[in-house]
């Protein structure tokens, strides 16, 4: 067994998402976090990632971690649990159709009609769950009256039949729509499970299908999307001083509201919501099953939050302010050896610069022995830079005090007062600073001094340049054949530590300039000593 850390930053425009994968390879120990997820036009790129990424080592997902509420931040994760709740509506009629309409004792194309178009009915009156025992009795007492009809006769009846007897007993109906809405997604579903049947076709597949295309119409089109159940279970956490409630409160709690205007509440959603404490490490120990951090293995721990900022084992937290939604954000550092990583939402500089002070300059604690805490750094190798390069994070003291190898941007393109996001002020200064090898930017879609891909040059020959940025640099973020600028920073535990191996890590990116002979780079690695 061998751990390794992987920290995923996802392009997603002038937002922020993160994904952390720490692992004990071969199929030992692991622990998965989503952090923030852009805004919502950006939900199916982000699901995208995650399903990827994590599906090719066969994990779910552990947590989501929403670092505050400004809209390029947990808009994204309103979007994801919001696809994911109309999911869960969509596999409840799935599973009423198909129990329904495969029963044995419908021996009739119109008997299956009939019947799967009453559990889709009977569903959304509210008969699931504890009450869907009502849809099989229903059924059996219909089927007699069920003559040698067409589908849409048949199908009508089933509704009618659904209408008359379903007793929801206080449970909340699943609103997809008016009735005229009812009853061609009960028409719809039906014939999908008739017809598979009648093909000897997968009924599950094909009635989800039907049902899918339908009920995705009641979110906005960019929400269309299935999420596999992957944020069915998944547990949360964020500051607990929610300034959006309706919205993402509802979301986690698998409500929304449809472009039909109702208001949908999706069965059986638990997703359990904590807060780090501050000082603690919350990427193991949290959530429902916590465990300290194993021996070795990556580990994070919370340094802001709400205001405030951790300032040593024991001492008491300063409180800088708490006044907006960029003050409240959580912070954290990922501790892998002797490697470790910053990233701190939108924080400002008044919050970065004693936070890292307080990193340097005292031990965090060590979850397996308490009374033997780990040593401070001699430098933070890597962060992301705070409020997508904003000038009011990344001063040149936290540069200073951090003495990083490296730092991730992500960004694309914003305007507040008259600045973009990443300013020419941070990227001159993340040039100059002698400890910075490479920074990396998601993207930087308008011209930018000191990066020259924003410029239009090829940044691999330019001499003397520190900047990367990833992907095809492309207002058309959302173009589905865009290389996107996702930024892969990957190292081992020998790595982290310098055993056998040199001390560094890897960042990985997709570059689209040109070498000499004029040839598309591709994906381009990079090793980083620190």
């Amino acid at each position: 067994m061998a751990w390794q850390l992987t920290i995923y930053t996802l392009d997603v425009g002038q937002g922020d998402s993160s994904l952390i994968i720490a692992e004990d390879v071969p199929g030992g120990l692991h622990r998965t976090m989503l952090i923030d997820g852009g805004k919502s036009e950006f939900s199916a790129a982000v699901d995208e990632a995650v399903a990827t990424v994590l599906g090719l080592r066969g994990y779910n997902l552990d947590y989501i971690l929403v670092t505050h509420y400004d809209t390029d931040h947990y808009g994204g994760i309103v979007g994801l649990l919001n696809a994911d709740n109309m999911r869960r509506v969509c596999e409840v009629v799935r599973d009423a159709v198909v129990t329904a309409a495969t029963n044995p004792l419908r021996t009739t194309r119109p008997q299956r009609v009939a019947c799967g178009a009453l559990a889709v009915a009977a569903t959304l009156f509210g008969a699931y769950g504890a009450q869907a025992g009502q849809i099989a009795t229903m059924c059996n007492n219909m089927v007699p009256n069920v003559g040698a009809w067409t589908d849409t006769r048949a199908a009508e009846y089933g509704y009618q039949w659904a209408d008359w007897y379903t007793n929801p007993n206080g449970q909340n109906p699943l609103r997809v729509g008016k009735t005229a809405r009812e009853k061609e997604l009960t028409y719809k579903a039906a014939v999908a499970a008739a017809n598979a049947i009648q093909l000897h076709m997968a009924v599950p597949q094909a009635v989800f299908t039907a049902v899918f295309a339908f009920i995705s119409t009641t979110l906005p089109d960019n929400l269309r999307f299935d999420t596999g159940g992957r944020y069915r279970n998944v547990r949360m956490m964020d500051t607990g001083l929610r300034f959006q409630p309706d919205v993402y409160t509802n979301a986690v709690d698998g409500i929304y509201g449809t472009l039909q205007c109702l208001k949908m509440i999706a069965p059986g959603i638990d997703r359990p919501t904590t807060t780090p404490a501050l000082g603690a490490e919350f990427l193991w120990n949290s959530g429902v099953a916590p465990i300290n951090a194993p021996n070795n293995s990556p580990a994070m721990f919370c340094m802001a939050r709400r205001g405030y900022v951790w300032q040593g084992i024991n001492n008491p937290p300063l409180l800088i302010g708490n006044s907006d939604t960029n003050q409240m954000s959580i912070a954290s550092v990922i501790r892998f050896g002797n490697f470790y990583f910053y990233t701190g939402g939108d924080l400002t500089k008044a919050f970065e610069e004693p936070i890292a002070t307080a990193i340097r300059n005292n031990p965090l604690p060590n979850p397996q022995n308490p009374l033997l805490p780990f040593p401070a750094p001699p430098r933070i190798a890597a962060f992301k830079c705070g409020h997508h390069g904003s000038t009011h994070s990344t001063s040149q003291n936290f540069l200073d005090t951090m003495n990083a190898v490296s730092t991730v941007i992500s960004c694309g393109k914003a305007q507040f007062g008259e600045e973009n996001h990443p300013s020419s002020v941070i990227t001159a200064r993340l040039q100059a600073h002698g400890s910075i090898n490479k920074y990396y930017l998601t993207n930087c879609s308008y011209a930018t001094t000191g990066v020259p891909a924003s410029n239009g040059q090829d940044q691999l020959r330019v001499g003397g340049n520190k900047s990367r940025v990833a992907g095809q640099n492309d207002l058309a973020n959302l173009n589905a054949l865009r290389h996107r600028g996702d930024i892969e920073l990957f190292l081992t535990r020998d790595q982290s530590v310098g055993n056998l191996v040199p001390q560094q890590f890897r960042i990985s990116y997709y570059d689209d300039d040109k070498n000499i002979f004029g040839v598309t780079v591709g994906q381009l690695t990079n090793l980083l000593n620190f």
